[in-house]
């Protein structure tokens, strides 16, 4: 019973501190980045129609720049893109520790924040693009399904990563 209150304390204390992160990182995108000057950088031209898409498709990672072009719309508000820009790295972070987890089979606190603490100091310097990140969570994510259910056959392989 002592081991099990022990595992669910545990577990929404590492939620409780994601979430207190994810707050922190929301306030210093908004406030000490703020997003719409990253969308003057970096403005990218973005059509609904379906040539835009397919011509996305087309390219390796086009896909990536695709969703990428269509998030960045959201940049020139402050308050859509720090919540935007929040949720891909608290994913990055979710995915991280998911990967460390599933490798090692133990219970992380902060480690996974890593990756995002140095997508936080790229930010900084503005010049980074979305798809960056966009592709990081989406790498991330796929590595966790490549671990989590052991892909033996090459079409499994190819299904998640191709």
């Amino acid at each position: 019973m002592g081991f099990r209150f022990k595992k669910i304390k545990d577990r929404y204390t590492i939620w409780i501190q994601d979430g207190l992160i994810s707050l922190a990182i929301f306030f210093i995108l908004l406030f000490r980045v703020y997003p719409p000057l990253l969308y003057e950088l970096q403005r990218p031209v973005f059509f609904t129609d379906w040539q835009f898409l397919k011509e996305h498709l087309l390219l390796p990672g086009g896909l990536t720049d695709y969703f990428s072009a269509l998030f960045s719309q959201a940049l020139d508000y402050p308050w859509i893109a720090g919540l935007l820009l929040t949720l891909l790295l608290w994913s990055i972070a979710f995915f991280t520790r998911k990967v460390i987890q599933t490798l090692w089979q133990v219970s992380i606190h902060t480690l996974h924040w890593i990756p995002v603490v140095f997508f936080l100091w790229l930010y900084g310097h503005y010049r980074t693009p979305l798809s960056l990140v966009i592709a990081t969570a989406i790498v991330l994510k796929c590595t966790w399904l490549f671990l989590k259910w052991k892909a033996n056959s090459f079409w499994f392989r190819f299904g998640i990563y191709g």
